[in-house]
């Protein structure tokens, strides 16, 4: 475990960042409190810098709440993010980070952050964003939570209960469900991690037992055909939802 050190650049490595709430249900008025951590697969790993990383709450109607990030004063398990906010409304409320930025390529395998303006001459450049997401209830609701469009890749809970024994979960792209996608599920009890792979069906679905307290998280990693000359040849969007049983 890192301790207060920046490991932005493990980004192109496989990690990415995981919300967790204090519990899942309530009320207007109360506030929320979640943190955002860093690492792979729920193993936290030190912190990610700020650039381009932004963060907001979506109700039901498609409200936003803007939030900011604060550097939290770190735990047992490591540092974090703090992204307390109050909600006013009832109903399904998606908490999303989104972190977006350039990664290039030298001959020594190294990834630098930056694009092909700062490095011409580089082997390859990939624009790497990441979406962060989990829902809670504001009162007792369940229901259909909103595909957040500018998300591009994230998962979609359908429908969210704050009590679930099964989660059912769809991967959009786009507005369109991404099958045959390969998921990785991670179950965190407090002492031990628990790992296994699944695979989305041809409606982009998959569901997975959430009967067990403890942190719950859906990780991908999808690769997109898209690239802007002269600033990055590729991207690849990873995506994690955090599904919290207390």
């Amino acid at each position: 475990m890192r301790r207060g050190i920046d490991t932005t650049d493990y980004l192109v490595y496989g990690h990415e960042a995981w919300i967790v709430t204090d519990k899942s249900v309530y009320e207007p008025g109360e506030e929320v409190h979640a943190i955002l951590r860093w690492g792979h697969y729920m193993r936290p790993d030190g912190f990610f810098r700020l650039d381009e990383f932004r963060a907001f709450v979506c109700d039901e109607a498609g409200n936003r709440i803007a939030l900011a990030p604060v550097k939290g004063p770190g735990d047992e398990w490591g540092d974090y993010y703090e992204l307390n906010f109050t909600p006013l409304s009832r109903g399904i409320h998606t908490i999303m980070a989104i972190y977006d930025n350039n990664y290039v390529r030298n001959e020594k395998d190294e990834y630098l952050e930056g694009d092909r303006r700062t490095y011409p001459d580089i082997l390859d450049a990939k624009n790497y964003p990441q979406i962060y997401e989990t829902c809670i209830a504001v009162g007792e609701t369940e229901g259909q939570a909103n595909f957040i469009h500018e998300s591009r890749v994230s998962f979609v809970p359908e429908p969210w209960e704050p009590d679930a024994e099964v989660l059912h979960l769809t991967l959009i792209h786009d507005r369109f469900p991404i099958k045959q996608a390969t998921v990785t599920v991670i179950h965190y009890d407090g002492k031990a991690y628990f790992e296994r792979i699944l695979h989305t069906d041809e409606d982009g679905r998959i569901f997975f037992n959430v009967e067990k307290k403890g942190v719950y998280l859906a990780v991908t990693r999808k690769p997109l055909a898209e690239g802007i000359e002269g600033i990055y040849d590729s991207k690849e969007i990873a995506s994690t939802f955090t599904y919290v049983k207390r």
